[in-house]
Protein backbone atom coordinates (compact mmCIF):
# COMPACT_ATOMS: atom_id res chain seq x y z
CA UNK A 1 0.00 0.00 0.00
CA UNK A 2 1.32 3.40 -0.97
CA UNK A 3 2.10 5.94 1.71
CA UNK A 4 0.95 9.50 1.06
CA UNK A 5 2.40 12.78 2.26
CA UNK A 6 1.57 16.44 1.72
CA UNK A 7 3.61 19.53 0.98
CA UNK A 8 2.62 23.18 0.71
CA UNK A 9 3.65 25.19 -2.34
CA UNK A 10 3.28 28.98 -2.69
CA UNK A 11 2.05 29.62 -6.24
CA UNK A 12 0.54 32.56 -8.04
CA UNK A 13 -3.29 32.35 -8.03
CA UNK A 14 -3.28 32.09 -11.81
CA UNK A 15 -1.27 28.84 -11.74
CA UNK A 16 -3.35 27.44 -8.85
CA UNK A 17 -6.52 28.03 -10.89
CA UNK A 18 -4.89 26.51 -13.98
CA UNK A 19 -3.78 23.37 -12.10
CA UNK A 20 -7.20 22.91 -10.52
CA UNK A 21 -8.81 23.26 -13.96
CA UNK A 22 -6.29 20.97 -15.68
CA UNK A 23 -6.54 18.25 -13.01
CA UNK A 24 -10.11 18.17 -11.66
CA UNK A 25 -10.27 17.04 -8.05
CA UNK A 26 -13.04 15.32 -6.11
CA UNK A 27 -14.93 17.91 -4.07
CA UNK A 28 -14.54 16.12 -0.73
CA UNK A 29 -10.74 16.21 -0.42
CA UNK A 30 -9.04 19.27 1.11
CA UNK A 31 -5.79 18.92 -0.84
CA UNK A 32 -4.62 18.77 -4.43
CA UNK A 33 -3.35 15.61 -6.15
CA UNK A 34 -1.70 15.12 -9.51
CA UNK A 35 -2.66 11.99 -11.45
CA UNK A 36 -0.54 8.96 -10.64
CA UNK A 37 2.64 8.77 -12.76
CA UNK A 38 2.17 12.30 -14.15
CA UNK A 39 5.40 14.20 -14.75
CA UNK A 40 4.63 16.77 -12.03
CA UNK A 41 3.79 14.01 -9.52
CA UNK A 42 7.12 12.35 -10.29
CA UNK A 43 8.95 15.67 -9.89
CA UNK A 44 7.42 16.19 -6.43
CA UNK A 45 8.25 12.63 -5.40
CA UNK A 46 11.89 13.14 -6.33
CA UNK A 47 12.27 16.70 -4.98
CA UNK A 48 10.55 16.14 -1.62
CA UNK A 49 12.95 15.71 1.27
CA UNK A 50 12.12 13.98 4.52
CA UNK A 51 12.02 16.21 7.60
CA UNK A 52 11.72 15.73 11.35
CA UNK A 53 8.71 17.99 11.83
CA UNK A 54 5.90 19.66 9.93
CA UNK A 55 6.59 22.65 7.72
CA UNK A 56 6.74 25.97 9.55
CA UNK A 57 4.49 27.80 7.07
CA UNK A 58 1.31 26.03 6.07
CA UNK A 59 0.02 28.39 3.40
CA UNK A 60 -0.33 27.95 -0.33
CA UNK A 61 -1.51 25.01 -2.37
CA UNK A 62 -1.53 21.79 -0.34
CA UNK A 63 -0.37 18.96 -2.61
CA UNK A 64 -0.64 15.29 -1.68
CA UNK A 65 1.75 12.84 -3.33
CA UNK A 66 2.64 9.19 -2.99
CA UNK A 67 5.94 8.62 -1.22
CA UNK A 68 8.62 6.62 -2.99
CA UNK A 69 9.53 3.36 -1.21
CA UNK A 70 13.03 4.44 -0.20
CA UNK A 71 11.64 7.62 1.41
CA UNK A 72 8.94 5.88 3.43
CA UNK A 73 10.77 6.26 6.77
CA UNK A 74 9.70 9.91 7.12
CA UNK A 75 6.38 11.23 8.34
CA UNK A 76 6.89 14.84 7.20
CA UNK A 77 8.23 16.16 3.91
CA UNK A 78 9.39 19.56 2.72
CA UNK A 79 10.90 21.19 -0.36
CA UNK A 80 14.20 23.06 -0.40
CA UNK A 81 14.30 26.53 -1.94
CA UNK A 82 15.97 25.15 -5.07
CA UNK A 83 13.34 22.39 -5.30
CA UNK A 84 10.56 24.96 -5.04
CA UNK A 85 12.11 26.94 -7.90
CA UNK A 86 12.45 23.81 -10.04
CA UNK A 87 8.89 22.72 -9.33
CA UNK A 88 7.49 26.17 -10.13
CA UNK A 89 9.43 26.16 -13.40
CA UNK A 90 8.04 22.71 -14.27
CA UNK A 91 4.50 23.93 -13.56
CA UNK A 92 5.04 27.04 -15.71
CA UNK A 93 6.47 24.90 -18.53
CA UNK A 94 3.45 22.59 -18.30
CA UNK A 95 1.14 25.62 -18.44
CA UNK A 96 3.01 26.97 -21.48
CA UNK A 97 2.75 23.64 -23.27
CA UNK A 98 -0.98 23.30 -22.66
CA UNK A 99 -1.82 26.97 -23.25
CA UNK A 100 0.14 27.34 -26.48
CA UNK A 101 -1.26 24.10 -27.86
CA UNK A 102 -4.85 25.08 -27.01
CA UNK A 103 -4.52 28.68 -28.19
CA UNK A 104 -2.81 27.79 -31.47
CA UNK A 105 -5.39 25.09 -32.26
CA UNK A 106 -8.34 27.36 -31.57
CA UNK A 107 -6.66 30.21 -33.49
CA UNK A 108 -6.16 27.89 -36.47
CA UNK A 109 -9.85 26.97 -36.29
CA UNK A 110 -10.66 30.60 -37.08
CA UNK A 111 -11.35 32.14 -33.67
CA UNK A 112 -10.11 35.62 -32.82
CA UNK A 113 -7.25 35.66 -30.28
CA UNK A 114 -9.52 37.31 -27.69
CA UNK A 115 -12.07 34.52 -28.05
CA UNK A 116 -9.32 31.89 -27.86
CA UNK A 117 -8.14 33.27 -24.54
CA UNK A 118 -11.64 33.37 -23.09
CA UNK A 119 -12.25 29.79 -24.27
CA UNK A 120 -9.00 28.81 -22.53
CA UNK A 121 -10.20 30.49 -19.33
CA UNK A 122 -13.52 28.67 -19.55
CA UNK A 123 -11.96 25.27 -20.19
CA UNK A 124 -9.44 25.51 -17.35
CA UNK A 125 -11.73 27.41 -14.96
CA UNK A 126 -9.44 30.43 -14.71
CA UNK A 127 -10.89 33.71 -13.49
CA UNK A 128 -11.16 36.09 -16.46
CA UNK A 129 -9.65 39.24 -15.00
CA UNK A 130 -7.84 41.87 -17.02
CA UNK A 131 -4.52 40.86 -15.41
CA UNK A 132 -4.96 37.20 -16.39
CA UNK A 133 -6.04 38.17 -19.91
CA UNK A 134 -2.98 40.37 -20.42
CA UNK A 135 -0.70 37.67 -19.02
CA UNK A 136 -1.97 35.00 -21.42
CA UNK A 137 -2.06 37.38 -24.41
CA UNK A 138 1.52 38.58 -23.83
CA UNK A 139 2.73 35.02 -23.32
CA UNK A 140 1.04 33.81 -26.49
CA UNK A 141 2.32 36.77 -28.54
CA UNK A 142 5.88 36.14 -27.35
CA UNK A 143 5.56 32.45 -28.21
CA UNK A 144 4.24 33.25 -31.72
CA UNK A 145 7.10 35.71 -32.30
CA UNK A 146 9.66 33.07 -31.23
CA UNK A 147 8.04 30.50 -33.53
CA UNK A 148 8.11 32.96 -36.41
CA UNK A 149 11.78 33.79 -35.79
CA UNK A 150 12.66 30.08 -35.65
CA UNK A 151 10.88 29.48 -38.95
CA UNK A 152 12.69 32.44 -40.55
CA UNK A 153 16.11 31.25 -39.35
CA UNK A 154 15.37 27.71 -40.55
CA UNK A 155 14.44 28.95 -44.02
CA UNK A 156 17.51 31.17 -44.08
CA UNK A 157 19.76 28.18 -43.24
CA UNK A 158 18.10 26.14 -45.99
CA UNK A 159 18.61 28.93 -48.48
CA UNK A 160 22.28 29.37 -47.52
CA UNK A 161 22.88 25.63 -47.73
CA UNK A 162 21.55 25.50 -51.30
CA UNK A 163 23.17 28.72 -52.55
CA UNK A 164 25.88 29.82 -50.17
CA UNK A 165 26.72 33.49 -50.23
CA UNK A 166 30.11 34.01 -51.85
CA UNK A 167 32.45 36.60 -50.42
Amino acid sequence: MAQFATIHLELDDFFVQFLKGAFPQPRNIPFFQFPKSHDLETAIQILAKGSDGPESHLTGLEIQFSVLPWKSGFEYFTLTDKSVQLLKRRIKNYYSLVAHDFLSKTRNEGYEIKDCIYLFFAKYEIEDTEKNYERVKKDFDRWRNRQSAKKYRKNLRKKNAVCPVSA
